[in-house]
């Protein structure tokens, strides 16, 4: 009898054990099913976005003005990917509509929301490949980007590769890494020498457009500090003309306000702290 009792409950505990299993598996099968509709479901909506910024708000900016889409997603993108609570509330703002008469809006389970930022106030790596005065502005670019005092300890000290370069030699290392010839970009006549084949893990420069920002991290003196304070800066992606109206990296508004300043001594200029607010100020604007 005992033993009797004893196998039930053994098997009474496989059972419940087996099922809980079963369960647990059905309901990550459930998420993964509905995290992946969500997925394309973002997607979709930021194709469409993309098509009206291209197709209408770009080929008509003479009349609207420089009018960037992507700022102004989060406005309405809960009622796509947000709960009936949330558009309810953009129907209310919108008029006071009842969130009722919004149909096929907002999704019963779960939530996404989608985040659109543009490429075109950022410096394009790949025009290294582009005509002469593609490369001399990218140069210019990027001569800017390092341009500030406040990175003077990143050129002081060894990259994390052991080299200590200067500003233009770090510009130069970064293009002679994409451009197509073996000419140095800060030496005319001189050979690239950047000693790639030295390393233990043996390479040479690509020679040709990178198809990620990933792929910079081969480049002599790109190392995660320099990364982390120019990356944000950069892209693989788009023209070769940096769109002012697009800009949103204060260091790149910096560079450009130190740059352009009527007075080089204006004390803005002169004060790094004063210089990165007004920068801080204007991204967010």
């Amino acid at each position: 009898m005992v033993v009797a009792v004893a196998m039930i409950g053994v098997l009474a505990f496989e059972g419940a054990f087996n099922t809980t299993i079963d369960y647990q598996m059905a309901t990550n099968a459930r998420n993964n099913m509905i995290a992946e509709l969500h997925m394309r479901s973002g997607a979709n909506l930021g194709r469409m976005l993309i098509r009206l910024q291209t197709d209408v708000l770009d080929k008509n900016r003479q009349y609207i003005g420089d009018i960037q889409i992507g700022d102004y997603t989060g406005l309405f993108m809960s009622a796509f990917g947000g709960s009936r609570e949330e558009v309810d509330a953009l129907a209310q703002m919108m008029g006071g509509i009842s969130g009722r008469e919004m149909q096929a809006l907002g999704v019963s389970v779960g939530q996404f929301d989608l985040q659109i930022t543009t490429e075109d106030g950022k410096i394009n790596l790949n025009c290294a490949n582009g005509s002469a005065t593609t490369k001399d502005n990218l140069k210019a670019q990027l001569e800017q980007l390092v341009f500030l005092q406040a990175y003077d300890p990143v050129f002081q000290a060894e990259s994390a590769d052991g080299w200590r370069r200067t500003r233009i030699e770090q510009v130069a290392a970064i293009m002679d890494y994409i451009d197509r010839d073996n000419l140095r970009a800060d030496a005319e006549g001189q050979p690239e020498q950047y000693d790639y084949q030295s390393r233990s893990d043996k390479y040479f420069a690509k020679n040709n457009y990178i198809d990620s920002l990933g792929e910079t991290n081969q480049i002599r003196g790109v190392d995660d500090r320099f990364w982390t304070l120019f990356g944000s800066g950069l892209t693989v992606y788009g023209g070769c003309k940096v769109n002012l109206g697009a800009l949103r990296d204060p260091k790149q508004i910096a560079a450009l306000i130190a740059l352009s300043a009527k007075n080089p001594e204006d004390p803005v200029v002169r004060d790094p702290n004063r210089l990165w607010r007004l920068a801080q100020f204007v991204a967010e604007a």
